[in-house]
């Protein structure tokens, strides 16, 4: 952790005047060097630093990216549909790389990124979407179960939210008029947060049963003494959802706040919704598992020490009464 604090309190402290490092005078040194390490660990080609978990992690956005073409499993479902709230980190990713390879760091405007990335904002922002689009469309080629071609539209209404965006169609822009621009955006942007919402309560949680004994839940919970919980998920989910679908739309909102300060917030609101959205979805994951044989519902661990050694007594003393007939 000391190694990843450092770059940002000697990024900070240059910003502030101080001199942390003497002789190394350029702001960007820490960024890069943090970048640097990031990127060392990550591709490190040794069998070390959870190797299997890296490659594993390799195969899989591997596998997502070259959808429809690649495997479909829920590994690779459940890291596509990550991905679309990574909309901002690969967009800063990709700025980083950008950053750095042509120089723009040693200009004070950076025009050369500036004017590459307003282009390719609305491609990253819908790349993660066109992958699970591509994803869904494949599974229903192959199980002709309509239920994916929902969840296709789903995501399409994401791209819609982007591609309106893109057509200037945010709010702040205008004062007396309402281009269809700025319509369709609104709509989009209302309907796309409604839709996914309702799709992460019913089908990828498997909650909203109103006849359940846990009311609005399902009968089978994994924490059956922490409902709350559940609830907790349903509210913010739908609070938080509205603040993804703003992390997804290239013109930048003006809700007073500062843009640094506006993506610190969207963002880290963002990992805090697909972090819970992630457990339940799991859960909900097993127990269908658990109910189509596919897996079983609890292992109890350790294994009754009494019970294993009273029945392996009993076989050794049935094999020496062989023995003693014999």
């Amino acid at each position: 952790s000391a190694i990843f604090c450092f770059p940002f309190i000697a990024c900070y402290a240059s910003l502030s005047g101080l001199e942390i490092i003497p002789g190394i005078v350029s702001l960007h040194v820490f960024p890069l060097t943090l970048f640097i390490i990031v990127c060392a660990i990550i591709f490190f080609p040794f069998k070390t630093f959870y190797w299997s978990s890296r490659w594993m992690l390799f195969k899989t956005l591997a596998s997502v990216m070259v959808s429809p073409f690649g495997r479909l499993g829920f590994r690779d479902f459940f890291i596509g549909d990550v991905l679309t709230s990574m909309v901002k980190t690969l967009f800063d990713l990709e700025y980083t790389i950008c950053y750095f390879t042509t120089g723009d760091f040693l200009r004070e405007e950076g025009s050369v990124c500036s004017s590459f990335n307003s282009t390719m904002l609305p491609v990253w922002n819908c790349l993660p979407l066109f992958w699970r689009l591509m994803q869904c469309l494949r599974r229903f080629y192959l199980s002709r179960e309509k239920v994916h071609l929902a969840n296709a539209l789903k995501y399409t209404c994401g791209m819609l939210v982007v591609l309106f965006s893109s057509l200037e169609g945010n709010y702040q822009q205008y004062e007396t008029s309402w281009p269809w621009t700025r319509i369709m955006w609104l709509i989009c942007f209302i309907c796309s947060t409604l839709y996914m919402y309702t799709w992460d309560v019913f089908m990828d949680w498997g909650l909203g049963r109103v006849k359940s004994k846990n009311f609005f839940l399902r009968d089978k919970l994994v924490w059956q003494d922490h409902k709350w919980f559940y609830y907790y998920c349903l509210v913010s989910n739908f609070i938080f959802r509205f603040f993804w679908t703003i992390t997804i739309t290239p013109v930048p909102i003006d809700l007073g706040i500062q843009p640094e300060v506006m993506n610190c917030i969207t963002a880290t609101v963002e990992i805090t919704r697909r972090f819970t959205w992630a457990v339940i979805r799991i859960e909900n994951e097993h127990l269908f598992n658990c109910d189509k044989f596919r897996a079983v519902d609890f292992i109890p661990l350790p294994f009754d020490r009494n019970t294993v050694q009273f029945e392996s007594n009993q076989i050794i003393n049935s094999i020496k009464s062989i023995n003693n007939i014999s």
